[in-house]
């Protein structure tokens, strides 16, 4: 290695340091900047702040002075023991860790997906829904139904944790095979979000991100020993079939099998180039796009300025930065300072640095232009899959560069410090409720343009918890965005449930809703607001199948009448209507149990939304799920029965009979 690669080495990765230490900063001090990548530490206390900067600090500072060589600062050193054994028992223990994680984190990410099951309530791991409808979810979740006994999201649960001890596994094995300690694979792991991958909102990624991290660990030792491994293109193929994302790291397999089969090394120019000018037109695309119905669509070469997120600007290069800052980090200058040393030291072409740089290379492109919307829900999409080949091509590079021992230990330096100031910091955030929803708070008002659900979704959050001045907060800030008359006709009732008649007067005035008006608006002149106007209101809106309105109604008068229970029965009527039958059943059984009066105000509800609201598959099902609570097993089947009919044979009706029909008694149910 030359003197002139080092220094150059040195300087790329101090530069990185410096302007991701400078983010971190404007995060910290300009919370409300879009920043969002490095904010994280914005929402603790100043006293859990010092903390989390001492840490890092005292780790560092620790790092650089030890004067004692280990296998955590020399990479070249033998790794202690290389039992096989020894490493399946770490990656069990954290698979455990990650499974507890799971278990006891309210919110694991602040997209809107989450934010709207928790406005349906708590979301505790054993009843969370399924994983995103993607590749095998479907014939999984219907053989998991199908056969009974153990619930398909507790075998996605546990099935999260395993993904999570078999890539913790792949991890050791390889940094076995280049000789790297076990602490210096794990804090490369980890540094990357090795853990918050495992328990996110979708758990196949987890089993496809397990997939493409042990077909990555096979790759590295397979070239390091030029030997092929056939299971690599296996499971290249296969991921894509647990999540589709993983079909951005096809290029990356299909050289590695090309150079399997004609031991030809990849062209390393024609790679870099190729990637580069792929992150180019990615890059172009995602600051000459909008957002549109939920799709891309390419605009004129010249924006207009009211497209916010198509103009060219220093808020467009803010996006790009946190993009890479919980993806990439620190790892940039490794990335850099590795490939010059390696570029130096070695002129003649490897397959490993085409390879990675295809495997790092093109998800990134792939993220740029899939979302334009950073900062939100699917940013999680594209950046799970880069936390997957970005800990072996450091590993790989760490290898390549530990002959210079200060630079390693340097580096060592900067990640334990990044850990401790923006990792463990982000899994706090993410971890807790209340700073979850305060950061996605702060991400809406980021992204106002694009706001209204997230708005709607929030405030469907807060209703659950009876804080209606928060919700009246989360409808203003709707209508500001998009004033239609759903998000008008809420804050109007809001306002009324608050007894702020004027701003509640002035807003029904402007929805103008003929059925609205004439439910509520009269006992709001007679200055007395009680709950049975939004039943009133609910059950108009419901013989008029607006089911969305009449789940609004219901949901208020819960809330202005906590004893009642009518309103609670129609909320399980309508979640019959979402499909979500066995949370309809536990809202029936647990209110006919208290009161078995209700069976006939409930048995109404069905009767009006079968024949008023032209909802007739889900009004005899209603009725056959009724049945069923209050035992009669025989009515229940000819109800669910009746209603697979009329649905043309629906897939979860059919399901639901099955459990019928296997259920022999209300004994065995209980």
């Amino acid at each position: 290695m030359n003197k002139r690669a080092s220094q150059t080495a040195q300087w790329a990765f101090a530069t990185a340091c410096a302007l991701l230490g400078v983010g971190i900063l404007l995060g910290q001090f300009f919370p409300q900047a879009r920043t969002w990548g490095f904010h994280f530490l914005s929402y603790y206390s100043w006293a859990a702040k010092s903390g989390f900067i001492a840490a890092g600090l005292l780790a560092a500072a620790g790092i650089i002075t030890r004067r004692k060589s280990s296998a955590f600062l020399d990479p070249a050193s033998p790794p202690a023991s290389s039992s096989v054994l020894n490493d399946v028992l770490i990656a069990a223990l954290f698979g455990v860790i990650f499974y507890l994680f799971r278990a006891a984190a309210p919110v694991l990410g602040d997209g809107q997906l989450w934010i709207n099951e928790l406005g349906e309530g708590s979301v505790p791991f054993w009843h969370r829904r399924g994983p995103l409808t993607l590749a095998l979810y479907d014939l999984l979740y219907t053989w998991w139904k199908s056969g009974g006994g153990i619930g398909p999201e507790l075998v996605f649960a546990v099935s999260a944790a395993l993904a999570g001890a078999v890539t913790v596994f792949a991890w050791l094995r390889v940094g076995r095979s280049l000789q790297v300690g076990i602490p210096v694979v794990l804090l490369i792991g980890f540094q990357w979000g090795g853990i918050a991958q495992f328990f996110g909102y979708a758990e196949l990624y987890a089993v496809m991100i397990a997939m493409m991290s042990v077909g990555f660990a096979l790759m590295l030792t397979g070239l390091r020993r030029g030997k092929f491994n056939v299971a690599v293109p296996i499971l290249g193929l296969a991921a894509p079939f647990f999540h589709l994302i993983a079909v951005t790291f096809l290029p990356a397999i299909a050289a590695y099998t090309w150079w399997g089969i004609t031991r030809r090394t990849p062209s390393v120019k024609l790679v870099t180039s190729a990637v580069a000018a792929l992150l180019g037109i990615a890059a172009l695309v995602y600051v000459f796009s909008g957002w549109y119905k939920g799709t891309d669509i390419l605009l004129p070469l010249w924006p207009r300025p009211d497209w916010s997120y198509a103009a060219l600007s220093l808020t467009h290069l803010l996006d790009l930065a946190n993009g890479l800052a919980l993806v990439i980090g620190p790892a940039i200058g490794i990335l850099i300072g590795g490939w010059i040393l390696h570029r130096f030291a070695q002129p003649t072409a490897r397959p490993e640095p085409a390879i990675l740089t295809l495997a790092a290379g093109v998800p990134l492109a792939a993220y740029f232009m899939h979302n334009p919307q950073l900062g939100m829900a699917r940013d999680w999409d594209i950046g799970a899959a880069l936390l997957c080949a970005i800990p072996f091509a450091l590993l790989f590079f760490w290898t390549e560069i530990s002959a210079h021992r200060r630079f390693a230990r340097v580096m060592v330096a900067v990640f334990a410090f990044w850990l401790c100031v923006q990792t463990l910091p982000w899994l706090g955030v993410q971890a807790s409720e209340t700073r979850s929803i305060a950061r996605f708070e702060n991400l809406l008002h980021l992204d106002r343009d694009k706001s209204a659900t997230g708005w709607d979704y929030l405030a469907a959050y807060w209703g659950r918890r009876n804080k209606l001045d928060k919700v009246a907060q989360c409808y203003t800030e709707a209508v500001k965005v998009s004033p239609n008359v759903r998000y008008r006709r809420a804050l109007a009732v809001c306002y009324a449930s608050q007894r702020d008649w004027a701003n509640a007067k002035r807003e029904a005035t402007a929805v103008a809703g003929v059925v609205f008006a004439d439910s509520i608006v009269t006992s709001w002149e007679a200055k007395l607001i009680d709950f049975r106007p939004f039943l009133q209101a609910a059950g108009r809106f419901l013989e008029l199948g607006d089911l969305d309105n009449a789940h609004q109604m219901y949901q208020l008068a819960v809330i202005l009448n906590p004893q009642s229970d009518v309103p609670r029965l129609a909320i399980g009527g309508l979640l019959v209507c979402a499909g979500q039958f066995e949370r309809a059943e536990g809202v029936f059984r647990t209110l006919l149990n208290r009161d078995s009066t209700l069976s006939t105000a409930a048995q109404s509800f069905f009767v009006v939304l079968g024949e008023q609201s032209g909802r007739k598959v889900e009004g005899t099902l209603g009725l056959g799920m009724l049945a069923r609570v209050r035992g009669d097993l025989g009515e229940a089947e000819r109800k669910v029965s009746e209603a697979y009919e009329l649905s043309g044979g629906n897939q979860k009706i059919g399901e639901y009979l099955q459990k019928i029909r296997k259920q022999p008694s209300m004994k065995d149910e209980g």
